[in-house]
Parts: structure tokens; sequence; C-alpha cells
């Protein structure tokens, strides 16, 4: 990787993919990431997938100076990263990828997908449940309604066998 384009939001990164003068070869996109922080030049590094799975994926990474790890997987809300077990932020990276600057030397990342719209439906759903379970455990029959619902079977049972004959 070569240089890095730091940009505020996604339509100015819309805006310099497009731009002509972008060499996707030698240039990263990064949202967010701070205009101060920088890889360093020349960096070599090695990545080991030690876990790939939908929801999670561990790496160890080696790198010989500060650089960014962009993976070719598409960022998506509900993506979080640990590198050494502490959170980092994860960066939208060439508009729709994604990023995690790291420091020099090695680095134990893991990234997980865990959307937040999971909890939401989860928690409506146990609420929805609950609620009709009350509904039909303390639905109380009012007096008498029995005794009046079999008087009226009874009597649709001798219509019946009246009719039948």
């Amino acid at each position: 990787m070569g240089r890095v384009l730091p940009v505020r939001d996604e339509q100015e990164a819309l805006d310099s993919a497009k731009n002509p003068a972008f060499d996707p070869e030698n240039e990263t996109i990064v949202e967010g990431l701070e205009a101060q922080w920088m890889p360093d030049g020349a960096v070599v590094g090695i990545v080991r997938v030690l876990n790939y799975e939908n929801n999670r994926v561990e790496l160890d990474v080696r790198t010989s100076g500060r650089a960014l790890l962009v993976t070719s997987e598409a960022l998506y809300p509900g993506w979080t990263a640990t590198v050494n077990g502490s959170p980092a932020n994860i960066f939208a990276t060439n508009v729709a990828f994604r990023g995690l600057p790291l420091e020099a030397g090695q680095s134990h990342i893991v990234m997980r997908y865990f959307p937040k719209s999971l909890v939401f439906s989860l928690v409506i759903t146990v609420l929805a449940l609950t609620l009709t379970v009350l509904l039909f455990t303390n639905h109380k029959t009012p007096p008498g309604s029995a005794e009046r619902e079999s008087d009226s079977f009874q009597r649709i049972g001798k219509n019946l066998s009246t009719y039948n004959q």
C-alpha cells in the first residue's frame, strides 16, 4: 500500500474514488481516520488467518512499521474489532471495506459481527411472547359462563338429533 487519503465522510470518499487522479493500486481512501495518523513508508508485513467464520475473523499480523490493514470484506454496521485484546476502531476503507490502523510489531486481531438490530429484534420478540403468555394465562372465565356454554352445546346437540330423525 502506498499513500493513505484520509477523508471526513462517505460522500468525500465517493468523490475521491471518482476522481480520475485516484490510483487504487497505490492509494487508500480512509473515512474518519485522524489526519496525523499515517502508516510508515515501505512497511513489510505478514498476515496469518487463524479463524474465518461468517461472524468472526481472527488474524495474527506482524509488521515492520505502522501499517493500515485493509480487508476485502464489506464493512457493515455491527462489525467490531479488538487489537491485542483492546477495542479498536474499524474504518471504512475505499468506500466499502474494513480497515484497521496497526502499530509496528505483532498484533492479534479479532473482528466480530453482531448487529444492534439483532438485539432489538430479540427484545421485541421476548416482549411479544411474554405479553402473549400473560394474556392467555390471566384470561379468567366469567362466573357462570362455563355452565351457559355447556347448556348451549347440549341444546345444539338436541336440535341436531331432532333434525337428523
